[in-house]
């Protein structure tokens, strides 16, 4: 029961953003000042909820998700000199910078997590508001999977998700042209979890399709890109094996996991919507492209997974790529519940809608409790009177 009330509140959050969408500013839209009141404080209010949860780990018994009692162990003794908090963390620089500064001012871990979900939901407004989806069913699934699913795997693997919505901002700032910007996001997100390091090959990987500028994707270019990518890896892959046979990363190569059978397909489907029923990009063409190119590399990313378990961490920087694909897909076609019913419509539609039961599903029966999500409890709340 506790696993529904918590997908419950995820769709909550959900709401709440996709709402946001209606209200998206524009030089013809301005959002009314209830609005702004209203978003606010419900903003306010998840910030608080996710920063007060309840981390707890003694005897056995870890609440808040497998890898959060160590984030705050870390954060509460990231004390002394900067290269010594730097030592002591053993996190990536530029998380550990952000960890140390806020050390600085506080050693309480709560203050830490609000200033870590204010700039989060930051980022959150700034994608959604640049992404320009359109205010239907489908975009509110697309806010629920690729943006508040994340953000409640954030108490578990903060520095992958901190990561995750840098780099979106930085493809953003890539297709409009803002290399600057790009580029220094693009640093702050590979300095605060290496995976981001995969935005490199993908902005050289757009230099192959820079010079379409058909609206309709070019399908041998991207099938060269997906095997070109699938080699290149798989080769790296077989080389860094044997290089750190001796070393204590040897254990990134060890252990075994399942065929990622729903993430493929969730992936080969955004390809072929895309590529095969003549979907065509209407705008932001540049953003079009270099989330294709994320979305072929993640299907690369996730059949070599199978080579290098430890891939899944690269896994979420490639689903920037699913999420823009799947939002041009329901900006090309109008919802299939109005005038102007077709095939194609109610394809993409009952896919997407499968789509979102598949998540819910791996969700309760796997990703939650492997995660360690639950149960949780909040700081004010008893935990010696607590069950556990």
């Amino acid at each position: 029961m506790e696993e529904f009330k918590y997908i419950l509140l995820m769709f909550v959050v959900s709401f709440v953003l996709f709402i946001r969408l209606r209200f998206n500013s524009g030089e013809k839209k301005r959002k009314p000042i209830p609005y702004l009141v209203i978003n606010t404080i419900f903003v306010l209010l998840f910030i608080f909820y996710f920063a007060f949860r309840l981390i707890y780990s003694k005897d056995g018994v870890i609440i808040g998700g497998v890898d959060a009692p160590v984030y705050k162990a870390r954060f509460e003794n990231a004390t002394g000199n900067f290269i010594e908090a730097l030592k002591m963390q053993e996190y990536e620089f530029g998380y550990g910078t952000f960890v140390y500064v806020v050390r600085l001012f506080t050693n309480n871990y709560v203050v830490f997590e609000c200033i870590y979900y204010l700039i989060t939901f930051t980022m959150i407004f700034y994608i959604i508001d640049n992404l320009h989806m359109k205010f239907n069913l489908v975009s509110l699934i697309l806010i629920f999977v690729y943006i508040v699913m994340p953000l409640f795997d954030s108490m578990n693997i903060a520095r992958n998700i901190f990561s995750f919505f840098i780099s979106f901002c930085a493809v953003i700032k890539f297709s409009q042209n803002k290399k600057w910007s790009c580029l220094i996001l693009s640093v702050i997100a590979i300095s605060v979890h290496l995976s981001a390091v995969l935005l490199i090959p993908v902005y050289i990987l757009y230099r192959l399709v820079k010079n379409d500028t058909q609206t309709k994707p070019n399908k041998l270019i991207y099938f060269i890109i997906f095997v070109s990518v699938l080699i290149v890896f798989f080769v790296g892959i077989t080389v860094l094996e044997i290089i750190l046979a001796s070393t204590k990363y040897s254990a990134y190569f060890e252990g075994s996991t399942s065929f990622p059978f729903g993430l493929l397909i969730e992936r080969f489907t955004a390809a072929g919507l895309y590529l095969f029923l003549a979907i065509k990009t209407k705008e932001d063409i540049k953003l079009s492209k270099i989330g294709l190119i994320l979305l072929v590399v993640g299907i690369d990313i996730t059949l070599l997974q199978i080579r290098l378990p430890i891939l899944y961490r690269v896994n979420s920087i490639c689903s920037i790529g699913c999420f823009i694909v799947y939002n041009n897909i329901n900006k090309d076609h109008k919802d299939s519940l109005v005038k102007g019913l077709t095939p194609t419509k109610v394809f993409i539609n009952v896919v997407l809608i499968a789509f979102v039961a598949f998540k819910i599903s791996s969700l309760l029966s796997d990703a939650i409790a492997s995660y360690g999500l639950l149960p949780h409890y909040f700081y004010w709340e008893d935990i010696k009177n607590i069950r556990l």
